[in-house]
Parts: structure tokens; sequence; C-alpha cells
């Protein structure tokens, strides 16, 4: 995982945990089917879509909406979809 988004994560991880929160409380709350997901998502191996940070930004009062990440997680996903071509 690059940089910027292992940054990215840990800041979403570190205001999970001020709000005194658990991946299953936030799994929920955003609308995912399960805890592991979440985690995949704190791991880094998994984005959420544009409707999912927005809960999660409301819910952690903090705007997560970062294009830049976005644009790695775009990247990391084409080349994946390159790679099996």
């Amino acid at each position: 995982m690059c940089e910027e988004l292992r940054l990215y994560v840990s800041k979403v991880k570190f205001l999970r945990n001020v709000k005194g929160l658990s991946q299953e409380d936030v799994a929920k709350k955003i609308g995912l089917a399960n805890k592991n997901s979440f985690g995949n998502f704190e791991q880094g191996s998994r984005f959420l879509s544009r409707e999912r940070i927005k809960k999660l930004s409301d819910l952690l009062g903090e705007n997560l909406e970062d294009e830049n990440i976005r644009e790695l997680v775009n990247k990391k996903i084409r080349d994946a979809r390159n790679k099996y071509k």
C-alpha cells in the first residue's frame, strides 16, 4: 500500500477509535454487510463507494472525500484488472 493511502486509512481508524466505534458499528451504520468489509477498507485492500465515504464522513465528523485517494484506488483497480487480462 502506498504511503498516502496508508495515512488515509490510519486517519479513519484513529477517528473511529476516538468515537469509540467498532468496525462492526461502522459497517452497520454505513450499510456494509459485515465488519470484515470495513476491516478490509482499514487494511487498504478495499475502497468504499462515494456514497459510503460520505456516510463515513458524516459518522466520524470529518471530511474523508479525498480525490487524490480516489485516483490512487482507481489506478490500483485498473492495474489489477490489466494484470489478469
